[in-house]
């Protein structure tokens, strides 16, 4: 009975897909196939109020499949974000459609990362500040990384490329005020992520 749930699982190279279903319905394969990670996470947000059934299948290519633990929330509105850096777990991120958290890895800024290849999904955040830089990763497994401020896009970051963690996007030049970011898969390779969001405001200029 909740709005949201974090289904908590272990990868390792002999998993298959964890197919889930809500109320008969499937919202996502997570492919849990990769090397050893405990507690890794997949979230779902959304739900409308009230009960709810979540089913977990094997979804094939792989042996076992496992469930780790299931918490049950209902996410507080997001707050607006001043000046300063925030992580892809902070709770102001609203997720929609099937993004897997990664954490406990070195690389990413507080070895955490949110990543999807659902070109249907977004993630939003309310910031409050002239200018922001996104952290993502690069690798050669990336596609097109979509930023829309305010409803408008404002680039199509390329993050397919040799490893690179913590590639940035700059904007500048924000008016005065809050405005939405959101992020969404722009195609082009099977995955993007969001590792973190820094908020600054520019100097003004001298003279």
């Amino acid at each position: 009975n909740g709005t949201a749930f974090r289904l908590r699982y272990s990868r390792d190279i002999n998993r298959a897909i964890h197919a889930i279903y809500v109320d008969g319905v499937k919202v996502a394969d997570v492919n849990a196939n990769v090397p050893l990670a405990f507690q890794s996470v997949y979230e779902r947000t959304g739900l409308s109020s009230g009960v709810h059934t979540v089913q977990i299948r094997n979804g094939g290519s792989g042996s076992l499949i496992n469930v780790d633990a299931i918490e049950v929330f209902s996410p507080s509105p997001p707050s607006t974000l001043g000046v300063g850096v925030y992580d892809d777990t902070n709770t102001s991120w609203v997720y929609t459609g099937n993004w897997i958290n990664r954490s406990g890895w070195s690389g990413p800024f507080n070895q955490t990362t949110f990543y999807t290849s659902d070109t249907a999904a977004t993630a939003s955040v309310q910031i409050s500040g002239t200018g922001f830089r996104l952290r993502y990763t690069r690798d050669t497994d990336r596609g097109t990384i979509a930023i829309y401020v305010d409803g408008a896009k404002v680039a199509d970051v390329n993050a397919n490329g040799p490893l690179a963690f913590q590639s940035v996007y700059e904007q500048t030049g924000l008016s005065s005020g809050v405005h939405t970011v959101q992020i969404r898969h722009g195609g082009g390779g099977s995955l993007i992520d969001i590792d973190a969001i820094e908020v600054f405001e520019p100097p003004a200029p001298l003279g």
